[in-house]
């Protein structure tokens, strides 16, 4: 049996905080594992089961996939016009996952928009109790979405993405217009970086967003936004 040492099968690669999901190196499975908690389920039906109180029940650590996206793909081209060009880059990454903590957070708040459902009538999770009956208890809106910060699985989303990562626009003034002047050659470009995100699957923050950048990737904790620019390029030839 493979083991990372003796009686140790998985380990944990964050610093030490209480979390409800964690960056794990798991034997025999890809890098970056993300392990949290998940909800209990029937074993029949495959629906989270409820307890008495009309919450959802927990089933300990739950593997979500890795946090490293084994697939990236980049397409770069430039065309020409007589004195115009256009370069543009696209990329994309796929097949990895990303835990939430922004949205976890949002949730807890009641500032995510799935926390508006219920706020008038209460919540009844869809699923089932510990009997196999469907769940009918009525929970006040603000305790069952903030018990959902005690589970990682609702914050669990695809980090696949494609972006369109730069665009550039330039125009090349002809010779004749600075043909008196000590200048070869006079461009003058529009350049935008991250300028559009044409696909993505996690809602509110971006996909690239991480918490760290050691070796504990998969997870983003109230992550700033990627930074998009616009600027203006002035190239002159002597």
């Amino acid at each position: 049996m493979m083991q990372i040492y003796p009686g140790l099968d998985k380990l944990f690669v964050e610093e030490p905080r209480p979390r409800v999901s964690g960056i794990y190196q798991v034997v025999s499975q890809p890098f970056a594992q993300i392990l949290g908690n998940g909800f209990l389920r029937d074993s029949k039906t495959g629906q989270v089961i409820f307890n008495a109180q009309g919450l959802p029940e927990t089933q300990g650590l739950k593997s979500f996939g890795s946090g490293v996206s084994p697939y990236t793909m980049g397409i770069t081209n430039t065309f020409k016009y007589k004195q115009f060009g256009l370069t543009f880059l696209v990329d994309g990454k796929f097949g990895g996952y990303i835990y939430s903590g922004t949205n976890a957070l949002a949730t807890l708040h009641g500032l995510s928009k799935v926390t508006l459902p219920g706020r008038e009538t209460g919540v009844v999770g869809k699923g089932v109790t510990e009997t196999g009956t469907p769940n009918t208890i009525v929970v006040d809106a603000q305790t069952y979405y903030s018990n959902l910060y005690n589970f990682a699985e609702p914050f669990v989303y695809s980090s696949d993405f494609i972006k369109l990562r730069s665009l550039i626009l330039d125009y090349s003034i002809p010779a004749k217009v600075f043909g008196k002047t000590p200048f070869k050659a006079v461009s003058i470009a529009i350049v935008a970086r991250n300028p559009w995100t044409i696909m993505k699957r996690t809602p509110i923050i971006d996909p690239e967003s991480t918490y760290t950048s050691n070796n504990a990737q998969g997870q983003e904790f109230a992550g700033m936004p990627a930074t998009r620019t616009l600027g203006v390029n002035l190239n002159l030839k002597f």
